[in-house]
Parts: C-alpha cells; structure tokens; sequence
C-alpha cells in the first residue's frame, strides 16, 4: 500500500466512523435519560477528519432537536448533547 491508497482508506471512513459515534451517543442519552439527566457527552480521541466525523455528529442530533456544543480538548474533542430546552 502506498501513501495515496492509505490516505483514500481512511477518507473512506469517515462515514463508517461517524455512525459509530452516532450509536455511542444514542446509546449515552438513553442511560443518562433513564438516569435523570438532561445531557451527555462523548469525548474522541483527535484522529484523522475529526472535523468531518463531527460535523456530521452534530449535524445528525441538531436535526433531531438536540443542542449541541463541541469542545476541542488537548488530545480529544468532546461532543456534548442537551436536551433540556426541547
């Protein structure tokens, strides 16, 4: 494999990666609903395309009446996802 194939391969998976995270913060808002709270967060490791991977992130929940705030942290970027106001 060279460069230009790795590099394709990992563009490749933004998608695959942004509905992971998608799961993952679908799956913490159910237990923090279940537990009383009003919010959540999740917090990824900076990796390649993290703004890309975040933007649909956020974009996905903002269309489901989520309010959304991202966090760029040292080495993570930390998604936080309220449900206070809906």
């Amino acid at each position: 494999m060279n460069a230009a194939e790795a590099k394709k391969l990992t563009n490749s998976s933004i998608p695959e990666l942004s509905n992971m995270f998608i799961r993952n913060l679908e799956n913490e808002i159910q237990t923090a609903a279940r537990r009383g709270y009003f919010c959540t967060d999740l917090e990824i490791g900076k990796i390649e395309n993290i703004c890309s991977i975040t933007n649909k992130v956020v974009e996905h929940f903002q269309k489901l009446g989520f309010e959304t705030k991202v966090s760029d942290l040292d080495l993570t970027v930390k998604v936080s996802i309220s449900w206070f106001k809906a």
